[in-house]
């Protein structure tokens, strides 16, 4: 590997570990949508989903 296919990987995997997945977006919705007291169980429920 090429000192710059090396630096490109490095970039693409610093820029792809940044961005926010689906999960980080479904809950800053449901904040945005129902308020931050219905979250703790539907942030249950991704960390148990994510755990199996």
């Amino acid at each position: 590997m090429t000192i710059g296919a090396l630096a490109l990987f490095a970039i693409t995997l610093f820029v792809a570990a940044g961005s926010p997945g689906p999960s980080v977006a479904a809950l800053v919705a449901r904040v945005l949508s129902r308020g931050h007291r219905d979250v703790l169980p539907f942030m249950a429920a991704m960390w148990l989903g994510e755990a199996l």
